[in-house]
């Protein structure tokens, strides 16, 4: 049953290691799998009973628990693969994995305490962009209080400060004057 690999597409595929259900088709050498001519398995190959490992339909076929059938391919002949279920992290609706960077921006002008973002998450920047000079503290927290994630006295000149840090109970920031600031953070 098992033949010499002669197809130079093929060549690290092991012919002696082909299950009984494959063989070769005398008149096209291209490995097939055995059926009865319905789509189960057959031990008797018989001509027309061999069909290609991966068959074209335009409409795949539907099979039942523990019924057999052979691998579909496209109109060129490529295997077709589906995972069946989206992976976490896919935009859905676009049906695209996205890899981005996605933050979402805060804007602060007053004097105030704000709550960024509730829950785990990271922060990314913090953009000064004028007012009155001051001081920025973040807490991770959803109040004023508990692990300082960062403090520092601003100018009322254009800076940026990056972080890149992640925080676990939620993003608070307390400005002590009307700086101008926007907080990205996701």
């Amino acid at each position: 049953m098992s033949q010499p690999n002669t197809n130079s597409k093929n060549a690290s595929f092991d012919d002696n290691a082909i299950p009984s259900l494959l063989i070769k088709d005398a008149s096209t050498n291209e490995t097939v799998a055995v059926t009865n001519g319905s789509g189960s398995p057959s031990t008797t190959p018989s001509g027309s009973a061999s069909v290609p490992l991966a068959k074209y339909n335009a409409t795949p076929t539907t099979r039942t628990e523990g019924q057999f059938g052979v691998l579909q391919a496209d109109t060129l002949g490529n295997l077709k693969e589906t995972l069946g279920t989206t992976i976490a992290g896919e935009d859905i609706p676009n049906d695209v994995l996205k890899v981005e960077m996605r933050n979402n921006g805060t804007y602060i002008s007053t004097a105030t305490t704000t709550v960024v973002k509730t829950g785990a998450g990271l922060l990314h920047t913090i953009v000064v962009q004028g007012g009155t000079t001051g001081t920025i503290i973040g807490y991770d927290n959803t109040a004023a209080s508990g692990t300082i994630l960062f403090s520092f006295d601003t100018t009322v000149a254009l800076a940026t400060y990056t972080f890149d840090i992640a925080f676990s109970n939620g993003l608070t920031v307390v400005t002590s004057a009307a700086t101008k600031v926007t907080i990205s953070a996701r």
